[in-house]
């Protein structure tokens, strides 16, 4: 049993004459990543990015964070850089994570105005620094100007809806290996309106990869498990990012039995961890499933597995039992 939220970070600062105040409000809301700032112009300093001594950098983190209840997601950061220019700020990101980023801004303005325009969601590609995200040009340079940007940040394209629905997922588990699944998509017990699987893999049965991707998250250090929610905060899993933009996760693993670490590559078929009883669990059971983001919330999606050779792939059936023949 496994849920998910993301957790609200809030960050306010206020630039005056070319002056910074930064404060955290610590507040948590809505479960979902936010920052808040806040800009105010009086005479501008005319001045060029690419020359440090002459341009002002802004810079402020944001973790963004998917929870299992309070376990991070991640512990790297998001920079949001405002580089000063003439008539304005430029808006950078600098994403270090293994995946995309997603960015909503909205901006509220006075005698400015935004070149992308507002409420609108960026996507920071993987690795990446000095990623453009808007420019906020002043309308008249006479007149006092300002803005807030309040900002929503998580892993992912949070623009995407489409998938590859039709990819043959490998069963997670050794060839000529029979398991159960034994609770399915919208299952009543923990699987309400979630496309999730557990498979009743036993302890310390091996786990593989069902598909390609890169290691964005492992947790391994927990061993306490329980029937209660609270016990999501001890689950150890690994998430891997597909090449189609979705996130698969491996819940309950046995406690230190991960074989990849953030960063690996991983090839379908690939040992990655050992079942276990942890966590949000009352037995030792593999939970899996595959999922978009779209900012406060995560989007389980049905996937199809391969069955025996020569055979189209297929959804699983609750309480069905697979055999992996190849």
């Amino acid at each position: 049993m496994v849920t998910h939220s993301l957790i609200i970070r809030r960050q306010y600062a206020e630039i005056v004459n070319q002056r910074i105040w930064r404060s955290n409000l610590a507040t948590y809301i809505n479960f979902y990543t936010m920052f808040t700032l806040r800009i105010t112009n009086s005479s501008l300093i005319s001045s060029n990015r690419y020359i440090k001594q002459l341009f002002m950098r802004y810079t402020f983190s944001v973790l963004f964070t998917l929870l299992v209840t309070a376990v991070a997601f991640s512990q790297d950061y998001l920079n949001v850089d405002f580089y000063k220019i003439t008539d304005g700020y430029v808006i950078f990101a600098d994403n270090h994570e293994l995946s995309p980023v997603s960015v909503q801004v909205d901006l509220d303005l006075k005698n400015m105005k935004s070149t992308e325009g507002n409420n609108k969601i960026f996507v920071i590609p993987a690795q990446v620094t000095n990623y453009e995200i808007t420019r906020v040009k002043i309308i008249d340079s006479r007149k006092a100007s300002k803005f807030h940007v309040n900002t929503l940040a998580g892993l992912g394209d949070h623009t995407q809806k489409e998938y590859d629905y039709d990819y043959p997922y490998d069963l997670p588990y050794d060839s000529n290996v029979t398991h159960k699944v034994v609770q399915g998509y919208n299952g009543q017990l923990s699987h309400k309106h979630q496309h999730a699987l557990d498979f009743n893999i036993p302890s310390g049965g091996r786990i593989l990869a069902a598909r390609n991707g890169v290691v964005v998250d492992v947790e391994d250090r927990n061993s306490k498990s329980c029937g209660h929610p609270k016990c999501n905060k001890y689950n150890n899993y690994v998430r891997i990012y597909h090449s189609d933009g979705t996130f698969a996760e491996y819940t309950h693993i046995k406690r230190g039995s991960a074989k990849i670490r953030k960063g690996d590559t991983v090839a379908q078929g690939q040992h990655i961890a050992s079942s276990g009883n942890v966590g949000w669990a009352t037995g030792a059971h593999l939970h899996f499933e595959v999922f978009l983001m779209n900012m406060d919330k995560k989007v389980t999606v049905p996937t199809k597995f391969r069955i025996a050779q020569g055979m189209p792939p297929q959804e699983l059936i609750e309480k069905k039992s697979y055999k992996k023949n190849y």
